[in-house]
This record gives C-alpha cells, sequence and structure tokens, in this order.
C-alpha cells in the first residue's frame, strides 16, 4: 500500500485523468472548495474520506493503488525508435501532443480534422510504443512521466527545430501576447552558471502551469511555444575584426 502522501498524489492523478475539479468534489463532499484544497495540500485525509473520493471517481481503493503503481513506472524518455514511430504520420504526432496535454478523444475530434477511426488508430499506435494504454471506450491513461522530454538530438527535436527556424522564429512578436528577447554581454563563469540555474527555474514554472492547466478545457487553452536558448557566441560580422580571428567554440 502506497504511503498517504503518494496516495493522495495518486487522487490528484485520477482526479486529472476525469477532468474532476475542487469545486466539483467539493459539492460532492459537501465541503468548501477552500477546505478540500487544504486537505489536498497537507496530504491528510481519513481513509473513509479517501473511500468516499474514490467512489466519486468510479474508481475503488485497490485500483487506485494498482493505478498509481502503474504511474510509478512512467518513463521520461521514449527511445529513437519510438520517437521515429511518432513521427511517420503527422497527424499521429499531433494526436500525441495533444495526449501529453490530457485532451480526450473528443476534445481532439472537436478542434482537429480527424475522423474517429483515424483518431483511434493513432491512439492504438501510441499504445502500441507504450506512450498511451487504451482504456474502455477510448480513454487513455499516459504513461510518460511529468518530467517527460524528447530526445535530446533526437527525431522529434530535430523535427521541431526545422519548424522553429522555418515559422517559429519569422513570426510577428510585436503584438500583444507575444515576446521575443535577443540580450547579449561578456559575464563571468559564475554569472554564467547563475544564469544557468535562472533558466531552469523558468522551465519548471512552464512545466507546473501545464500540469495546473491540465483540468482546464482544451477549448479554454491555447497551444504556446516556448523557447530558451543560451550558449557562447561571437557576431559573425565581428569575427572579421577580431585579433586571431575564429570564433569562441559554439
Amino acid at each position: 500500500m502506497p504511503k498517504a502522501v503518494e496516495l493522495v498524489d495518486a487522487l490528484k492523478r485520477e482526479m486529472r485523468a476525469r477532468k474532476i475539479t475542487y469545486a466539483h468534489l467539493a459539492t460532492k463532499l459537501k465541503l468548501s472548495e477552500g477546505a478540500v484544497k487544504r486537505m489536498f495540500a497537507l496530504n491528510r485525509m481519513t481513509l473513509d474520506r479517501v473511500d468516499e473520493i474514490c467512489d466519486i471517481l468510479k474508481v475503488d481503493l485497490a485500483e487506485l493503488v494498482d493505478n498509481y503503481q502503474r504511474e510509478e513506472q512512467r518513463v521520461d524518455q521514449l527511445t529513437e525508435a519510438q520517437e521515429r514511430q511518432l513521427i511517420l504520420d503527422p497527424k499521429r504526432l499531433l494526436v500525441a501532443a495533444c495526449v501529453l496535454n490530457r485532451w480526450s478523444m473528443e476534445e481532439i475530434l472537436d478542434t482537429y480534422d480527424l475522423g474517429r477511426i483515424e483518431c483511434i488508430r493513432h491512439l492504438a499506435a501510441l499504445d502500441k510504443i507504450r506512450f498511451i494504454e487504451l482504456l474502455p471506450n477510448n480513454r487513455y491513461r499516459i504513461k510518460v512521466s511529468d518530467s517527460f522530454r524528447w530526445r535530446a538530438g533526437g527525431p522529434i527535436e530535430q523535427f521541431f527545430e526545422r519548424l522553429i527556424a522555418n515559422e517559429f522564429l519569422t513570426s510577428n512578436f510585436r503584438v500583444e501576447g507575444r515576446t521575443r528577447l535577443f540580450l547579449h554581454g561578456f559575464l563571468s563563469e559564475r554569472a554564467r552558471e547563475e544564469l544557468l540555474v535562472a533558466i531552469e527555474r523558468i522551465t519548471v514554472t512552464f512545466r507546473e502551469l501545464l500540469r495546473r492547466d491540465r483540468n482546464v478545457p482544451a477549448a479554454a487553452r491555447q497551444h504556446v511555444g516556448f523557447l530558451i536558448a543560451f550558449r557562447p557566441w561571437n557576431f559573425s560580422l565581428y569575427d572579421t575584426v577580431r585579433k586571431g580571428k575564429g570564433s569562441e567554440p559554439g
């Protein structure tokens, strides 16, 4: 049996999978939304309360524990062969991206020009490479972790790098709700290390916001691109007048 904290985490995951909000749960439990949030934040609830929540989620305790153990086995990264399977068909990669954002099949069908059978076929392909586990009624359980990332230099990253060069950076960023910054200067080794730590904090914040918004309906969310790049760099125009010439390694 998982520890109390792990059991509460398992309940949170089941709520996200079923798109059950704290407000909805509070109504069913006849508690205030604040009380429910505190209960989950403190990871404190009796087994009777756990059973009550399981009834609302339509999952029994044994299944909850089993689901938790399955979640613990989720992977942080696909193999190169698995990633290649995803880019065989652009629509399959699209479905995979929707799955990563916890869209239901109905939300995918409502948003994109995909047939139901076609969508099921792509979900089955994702099940085959263990990206998801297909469940009854075309539901699914994702089998990659919250810290999941595409392989560095792998097929998916290379695919998106081409898109970034051809589409993303050439867009107009001078409108409300968009931003693009390019900063440069001379930094010491200590300053560079501090900057890398700050960048990592930003990526953690971005991932936390993604997790937080999983319960928000897909129609109320907008897909965004978030790019951070940092490396030693010299402007090639200035290399022509640099003594000794040759730029620093990139």
